[in-house]
């Protein structure tokens, strides 16, 4: 039998939030609900016509990423409703929210953009506003300007939830680092001045980052073991393993003396560029079995990865911990340290799809 049409129990209510606003249009996105298989989204002007209109003609599998409504006229207010259905019935509309679209001439910042994106934290930068608010104070009966210094509220949203955090509204200067966030899940920032700028009831938050900044993935302690903290590359730089987080990572037993393993080792090189410049996180680190420092980086200069330094006791120890006895040897590890294939050499399974597969793994 058909049930009852019911609305959202208390625990389950689900608002329309405005993700963004422009002059003509508003963006909108509401929380999820795991029984919700369907949503319907639907809208009216909040003076005049009370008629709803559905936006989405078939309405929405997901409640994220936002939908977007266009075509409406600046400075207007708009209400929104949304209700979900699961695999019997539709479920009652939750809340009428009422959103505003911009002001014709509204100013609005870029969007930030990502500086550096660092284990559980995300550093952002953005541009100043050329125009700096000056304002005139008495000072013994004559009137002097000084400048303000300009702050900023930063917010801050998970990319699958439309709801905004703000980070601080008292920020000076164009950069902000965030910590503590979660390596799985990526994020939008926006800005805008607070104060500081001339005519700031003109400025709204900047658009969001069109596509979402993500922090590094820890690297996964396997490699740490296997490598220690720094690696080498061919022009004897030094960068920390944690460069690794987040790769297919392949690690190369070779030594320069070895025959086969000059033949082989350009073959790598070609997949290595190849994955690379199809965007492949893959990553190969030779660990030497030359005999001395200097053959080692000789060999290391012909190959675009880095290498465990010569001087690593890891060097040897892992050649000893995987039993290594014949060269040249391809180990392929997934980014959690996953051992997916024994020895690629032998395999020939380092190919350009496998490798975005095992990028899941």
């Amino acid at each position: 039998p058909k049930k009852e049409t019911q609305s959202f129990n208390e625990n389950e209510t689900v608002m329309v939030e405005c993700v963004d606003s422009s002059e003509t249009s508003l963006t909108l996105g509401w929380n999820t609900l795991n029984s919700v298989i369907k949503w319907e989204l639907e809208w009216r002007p909040s003076q005049g016509d009370e008629t709803w209109t559905k936006l989405g003609s078939k309405g929405f599998k997901t409640a994220m990423p936002p939908k977007q409504k266009n075509g409406l006229n600046p400075e207007s207010s708009f209400d929104f409703r949304v209700r979900g259905r699961d695999a019997v019935d539709w479920y009652g509309w939750g809340p009428v929210q009422t959103f505003s679209t911009l002001k014709e001439g509204t100013l609005r910042q870029p969007p930030i953009t990502l500086k550096t994106a660092d284990e559980g934290a995300l550093t952002v930068s953005w541009i100043i506003p050329e125009e700096q608010h000056l304002f005139k104070k008495s000072n013994n009966d004559e009137e002097e300007e000084e400048e303000k210094p300009v702050r900023y509220e930063l917010q801050i949203r998970e990319a699958t939830s439309p709801t905004w955090n703000t980070i601080s509204s008292t920020l000076t200067g164009n950069v902000a680092k965030k910590k503590n966030l979660n390596a799985n899940n990526a994020y939008h920032f926006r800005i805008k001045p607070v104060c500081g700028v001339a005519n700031i009831e003109q400025w709204a938050f900047s658009l969001s980052n069109s596509n979402p900044f993500k922090p590094s993935q820890p690297v996964a302690p396997l490699f740490r073991e296997l490598f220690g903290q720094q690696l080498i590359d061919a022009k004897g730089i030094s960068k920390s393993v944690d460069t690794l987080a987040g790769s297919v990572i392949a690690i190369y037993f070779s030594a320069s003396w070895c025959g086969p393993c000059r033949q082989f080792t350009p073959q790598l090189a070609n997949i290595y560029q190849s994955a690379k410049s199809a965007g492949r996180k893959f990553e190969v680190v030779f660990v030497s079995a030359d005999r001395d420092e200097g053959s080692m980086k000789e060999y290391l200069g012909h190959m675009p990865w880095s290498a465990v330094p010569f001087g690593a006791p890891q060097r040897q120890q892992t050649q000893a911990k995987f039993q290594v006895n014949g060269i040249p040897h391809l180990k392929i590890f997934s980014p959690k340290g996953v051992l997916l294939d024994d020895n690629a050499v032998q395999s020939g399974n380092l190919t350009l799809p496998n490798i975005a597969n095992w990028e899941r793994v």
